[in-house]
């Protein structure tokens, strides 16, 4: 069962928007490619923020760097850029966390995340659903807790494999992801 966490990352204020990707397409990534090797996520996309040059426009960590926002404000999208990475499973996931804490790996990641990510700026989440169009919905069924996703997000509701997916309007069967 596949396991996906997202990133969300604030570029450090002295780099601009345009240097901040380079240097994570161009030496972050295959860095740390060479740090993990067959434990690099499957996939592992990555999106930039659209931003304009518009002076004490943006949130904090990019006064003058505000986001093309269409919804809602600068302030909410203080982040310079979205990441996901796939693992096959939680366990290849869990080789994968070790590995990058491991001393000498850690040492090479903190030093190479400080040219280009501001302290504190990096957050990183795991998704329990993907959904696609048309209210089609799967869940990543079981985490390290043992407990199912399922249980924790719909506390009391019967939307568990094989049942209705409530919430969804066309009434689609929940499934597992893969």
């Amino acid at each position: 069962m596949p396991y996906t966490c997202l990133i969300f990352a604030t570029r450090k204020p002295t780099i601009t928007p345009s240097q901040f990707k380079d240097y994570w397409e161009n030496i972050h990534v295959p860095l740390l490619k060479s740090l993990t090797g067959d434990l690099f996520p499957l996939r592992y996309k990555r999106q930039y923020l659209a931003r304009v040059e518009r002076k004490g426009f943006g949130g904090p960590a990019n006064p003058d760097h505000p986001p093309l926002v269409l919804r809602g404000s600068p302030s909410d999208f203080d982040f310079d850029a979205i990441g996901e990475m796939t693992w096959e499973d939680e366990k290849t996931f869990q080789r994968f966390h070790k590995a990058i804490y491991e001393t000498d790996v850690a040492a090479q990641l903190a030093k190479d995340e400080e040219y280009f990510l501001d302290a504190g700026g990096l957050k990183i989440v795991v998704i329990a659903w993907r959904c696609f169009g048309h209210g089609e919905c799967c869940f990543h069924d079981r985490h390290s807790s043992g407990q199912s996703i399922m249980n924790e997000v719909n506390k009391g509701s019967r939307a568990v494999l094989g049942e209705s997916f409530q919430g969804s309007p066309s009434g689609n069967q929940a499934q597992a992801c893969v």
